[in-house]
């Protein structure tokens, strides 16, 4: 099928939302906040994708890339210390793996400071063997989401190359290759409600063949139809199986 290259996109995005200053890799976010995630973390949300996933929640931010402030890691780092309380932090809103120096070296100072840091990626980059599993920090925690269970609703959900799904799956591959343990040191979170069931089962099949603790350890990963969200599902012509309606202020 047709679509853009997430990996050749991922270059342009980079030279878009980083720079360097003094020979510090600066990062665009446009906020960070407290959240309720995985019992209560930090979020630094960053701004600039490699994908264009129609279900986006923060598809404003992350499929430009002209908004936000730079941040370099040490500032990152004190801005997550200092908004608190909690002692996980993440990266999101975008794909923390562009920029990687960037977030590999706020991982290393957050983690120093007695942190748990979720590395949360579509593992693109990853995948594709731009990044070595062996380069993140030891003590992070990596949170893959598959946005799609087939390369065709990849395709249909992100407007990439159909082949490119295929990247996300080597991503867990290469993690276990690299003696990193499902469960433990990471996760697959599967996006729920793009596709018919049957293709759900086929990716689970899929997974087990890598390790078998992947289908025990998996992270459902619902869609909620904000009002923005579900305007660029209507723009996209995307059919969802499966969504839940945003909580009530």
């Amino acid at each position: 099928m047709q679509g853009y290259d997430p990996v050749a996109l991922s270059e342009k995005v980079e030279e878009r939302v980083s720079r360097y200053r003094r020979g510090v890799l600066e990062r665009r976010y446009w906020r960070i906040r407290s959240t309720r995630h995985y019992g209560g973390n930090v979020a630094g949300d960053v701004v600039g994708c490699n994908l264009r996933c129609a279900f986006c929640w923060a598809w404003k931010f992350s499929h430009y890339t002209d908004k936000g402030f730079y941040l370099s890691p040490l500032q990152a780092a004190e801005e997550i210390v200092r908004v608190g309380p909690y002692r996980i932090a993440r990266l999101t809103g975008g794909e923390p793996t562009i920029a990687w120096e960037h977030t590999r070296v706020l991982a290393e100072l957050l983690v120093k400071q007695g942190y748990l840091f979720v590395l949360e990626t579509n593992g693109v980059l990853l995948g594709a063997g731009r990044i070595d599993p062996k380069e993140i920090p030891r003590k992070v925690f990596i949170r893959v989401s598959i946005k799609a269970p087939t390369p065709e609703a990849f395709h249909k959900v992100t407007g990439a190359s159909s082949d490119a799904w295929y990247y996300q799956i080597r991503a867990l591959e290469r993690l276990v290759e690299a003696g990193l343990k499902p469960g433990m040191d990471f996760r697959a979170s599967i996006v729920l409600g793009v596709a018919p069931k049957r293709e759900y089962a086929e990716l689970f099949e899929k997974l087990a063949s890598i390790h078998p603790d992947l289908i025990t350890t998996i992270e459902p990963e619902e869609i909620i139809l904000y009002p923005h969200v579900e305007e660029l599902v209507k723009r996209r012509g995307l059919k969802l199986y499966h969504y839940r309606e945003p909580p009530r202020a």
